[in-house]
C-alpha cells in the first residue's frame, strides 16, 4: 500500500465526503458528519478487525515492532468489552489483553496493564487522556448492514504538538482493502479535524501473516 499524500487527502475531503456514496468495495459509510459522533451499534463491532494502519504513536506502545495486528472485541458479563490485541513480533506471536469500558455508543475508555503496554510510557499515555481514549468515529457497512471497516481516533491534546500525538486507526474485516478506501477513511478523519500527515499514518504489513499465528 502506498502511504497517501496530503494533497491526496484534502482533495478527497470534499469529493468523498459531498454525498453517502458506496466506496471501492461497496461499502457505504454509517455517518457523513466528521465533527459530530456516530451512533455505533456495538453489537455489530464486536469479533475480529485486521489493522489496516495506524499513526507514529500507537507505534511505540504494545505494537512497536509489529506485524500483523489484529483485534478482537468480545462482551464482558458487566457490560465492558475486553479487547485482546495479538501481533508478530519478532518473528513471534504477542498478545495483550485489555478493557474497554463504553461512555457513549460510540466512545470508549480503553486500558491495558502498565507491563503489557510497553511499561511506563503506555501508562502515561494512558493517564494523558481522561475521557474517552477510544473513539469510534466511523464505521462502513455493506449490504446487509454489517460493519466492514472502521476509522478510530483518539485525540492527545498537548499544546503545540498536538498535530503530531495524535492516534488513528483504520480497521477491516479483511486484512487488505482498495487504496481508494484507505483514502476515503483519511479523509473523514482529516474533515473531523485530524492530521494523518502530521501525526504519521502507515499502513500496517499484513502480507506473511499467517505463518505465525497458531493454528495456521
Amino acid at each position: 500500500m502506498q502511504f497517501t499524500t496530503f494533497a491526496a487527502i484534502s482533495a478527497l475531503c470534499h469529493s468523498t465526503l459531498a454525498t453517502a456514496v458506496s466506496s471501492s468495495s461497496g461499502l457505504t459509510p454509517l455517518c457523513n458528519e466528521p465533527t459530530q459522533l456516530c451512533n455505533i451499534d456495538p453489537s455489530k463491532y464486536i469479533g475480529d478487525w485486521y489493522e489496516i494502519g495506524r499513526t507514529a504513536i500507537i507505534r511505540g506502545t504494545f505494537e512497536s515492532g509489529c506485524d500483523c495486528v489484529q483485534a478482537k472485541y468480545a462482551f464482558k458479563p458487566d457490560g465492558d468489552i475486553q479487547v485482546t490485541n495479538t501481533c508478530v513480533k519478532n518473528q513471534k506471536y504477542s498478545t495483550i489483553v485489555g478493557n474497554a469500558h463504553p461512555l457513549s455508543p460510540s466512545e470508549l475508555k480503553v486500558t491495558f496493564s502498565p507491563a503489557g503496554f510497553n511499561g511506563g510510557i503506555g501508562t502515561f499515555f494512558q493517564n494523558l487522556i481522561p475521557g474517552p481514549n477510544y473513539v469510534v468515529k466511523n464505521v462502513w457497512t455493506d449490504a446487509d448492514g454489517n460493519y466492514e471497516r472502521a476509522l478510530i481516533v483518539s485525540p492527545l491534546y498537548i499544546p503545540g504538538i498536538e498535530k503530531y500525538t495524535e492516534s488513528i486507526w483504520i480497521l477491516s474485516r479483511n486484512s487488505s482493502i482498495p487504496q481508494a478506501d484507505i483514502d476515503e477513511s483519511l479523509a473523514y478523519a482529516t474533515a473531523a479535524g485530524f492530521h494523518p500527515v502530521q501525526s504519521k499514518w502507515e499502513p500496517t504489513d499484513q502480507t506473511t501473516c499467517a505463518k505465525y499465528v497458531p493454528g495456521n
